[in-house]
């Protein structure tokens, strides 16, 4: 008798998420899918719209792995996993993980548990994200669904390893030689008030860097490639240097970038260091991004990034907990959150420090960068998402197993009565 063997059925996961955006989100699903690819999942992707932001980056950047594996709906996964803001979770799959970055304010909306605790695993990028969550509850509202902290981890290959390309040759023409990089969507708020604080950053490096001419600001923040935006960024900025009276040289680097790109730029002699004063991150995958050239970062003291960056740095910018602007309370958003503003006593001494003492924080840097190239690498993060998913897959086969087991003794009692 000819013996057959048993194959082990690979499980189908399927990930509905924006995948093929210019995006932080888009990023972070695309390393998950990745991720499990490698694994060896049966991995099939569902594309979810993300507004506001340039489309088409699987065909742009030749990802023909994920491309090929696009399908237009979700239809009963073994797993499914949606990486979006805790309103759009729904249980579609026979286990239903939710991975979204969570909040960048002090608490979330009230609204969120109920969706949270729709899924049976909830996935967020850092302690920030999953304190929120955690100090959030209330009486009425409890979060009953356990939350994991995995890390965005980065392909080291590409952030590591630059290429020159014609990006070069415009970041060559830029007259200073010490340049603070800004990577981040500016996005739509009243005055001074947006999320990333970029209106306050260019207000805040004008006046700090008024008459010095060795000194300029790079903004890297279109969300896409119409001439329109990239307008009315300029027109942005030219407002607050008319306000300021300042004559410190602001670039305005306009555009959707690959990744290799986005490499190149971070690692160009002309940028010395990257610069974000936001209010908020969930994680704030470009310092991560950054942190592996060595190089000095300037970053707000509060949120998600402090998971990577050194806590005790002198380079973090201090401030206080203020209320969001109404300007920006949205569906996500509530009304009560706060968020961090930074001082512009403390961000001019920080600003001035990184040039006056340049190549004391760079070598803190290389040391951070060699830390984060371990720790925080695309590698990691696959083992570390490979015990999740095979932790989840135990749990619930148990609780199979427990169901059947109690099925069978309520089914045994039932006998009994009828003999």
């Amino acid at each position: 008798m000819k013996k057959i063997e048993k194959k082990q059925m690979k499980r189908k996961i399927t990930i509905e998420a924006p995948v093929d955006y210019y995006s932080g989100y888009s990023a972070k699903a695309r390393d998950f899918v990745t991720a499990l690819i490698s694994l060896g999942y049966d991995v099939e992707v569902v594309n979810s719209p993300w507004y506001g932001y340039q489309k088409d980056f699987l065909k742009d950047n030749g990802m023909d792995s994920i491309l090929q594996r696009l399908a237009e709906k979700v239809y009963k996964p073994d797993i499914y996993i949606c990486i979006d803001s805790p309103a759009r979770f729904f249980r579609k799959g026979k286990i239903n993980i939710g991975v979204t970055a969570g909040i960048e304010t002090d608490r979330c909306n009230p609204n969120w548990f109920k969706k949270l605790n729709q899924m049976d695993l909830v996935m967020v990028p850092s302690r920030h994200s999953r304190d929120v969550f955690i100090n959030s509850q209330t009486e009425k509202n409890k979060l009953k669904t356990p939350v994991e902290i995995l890390f965005e981890g980065l392909n080291t290959e590409v952030y590591c390893n630059p290429k020159r390309s014609e990006l070069s040759n415009y970041l060559d023409k830029i007259k200073p030689d010490f340049v603070y990089l800004f990577v981040g969507q500016w996005l739509p708020a009243d005055g001074d008030n947006d999320r990333k604080n970029v209106s306050s950053l260019i207000r805040y490096f004008l006046k700090t860097f008024n008459n010095n001419e060795n000194v300029a600001l790079l903004l890297k923040t279109a969300a896409d490639n119409s001439t329109f935006a990239k307008i009315e960024t300029e027109e942005k900025i030219e407002e607050i240097i008319e306000e300021t009276e300042s004559n410190a040289a602001i670039y305005n680097l306009h555009g959707s970038l690959t990744d290799e790109q986005m490499s190149e730029l971070y690692h160009h002699p002309k940028i010395a260091a990257m610069v974000s004063l936001t209010r908020g991150e969930g994680f704030g995958r470009p310092l991560l991004e950054f942190s592996l050239t060595g190089k000095p970062i300037i970053a707000t003291n509060w949120s998600g990034h402090l998971d990577f960056l050194d806590p005790n740095s002198p380079l973090l910018v201090n401030g206080k907990l203020k209320k969001v602007h109404s300007s920006i309370v949205n569906a996500d958003i509530i009304k009560r959150a706060k968020w961090m503003n930074v001082s512009f006593e403390d961000a001019k001494k920080v600003f001035l420090d990184t040039v006056q003492k340049y190549d004391f924080y760079k070598q803190q840097a290389e040391c951070l960068a060699e830390r984060n190239k371990v720790h925080f690498s695309l590698e990691q993060m696959t083992i570390e998402l490979k015990k999740i998913i095979e932790q989840i897959s135990l749990s619930n086969k148990q609780k199979s197993n427990l169901f059947g087991l109690c099925c069978c003794k309520k089914m045994t009692k039932f006998f009994k009565l009828f003999r």
